[in-house]
């Protein structure tokens, strides 16, 4: 069985884009998606998200 891999970014926009292409890689036979979260703002660069942040994102 093939593994396929997809690191993304929750607070990403752009990612949920992929998810017409997520969802038909789930339903084909033969492969396993894992889903893993990740993040630009994640360890060292985690910052608070507050309304300043909102305002900039």
């Amino acid at each position: 069985m093939k593994r396929l891999y997809y690191l993304f970014d929750p607070l990403c926009g752009w990612c949920y884009g992929a998810g017409p292409v997520l969802d038909l890689l789930s339903q084909r036979g033969g492969e396993h998606l894992q889903l893993l979260p990740s993040g630009l703002f994640a360890g060292e660069g985690a910052r608070p998200m507050d309304g300043a942040f909102a305002a900039y994102a």
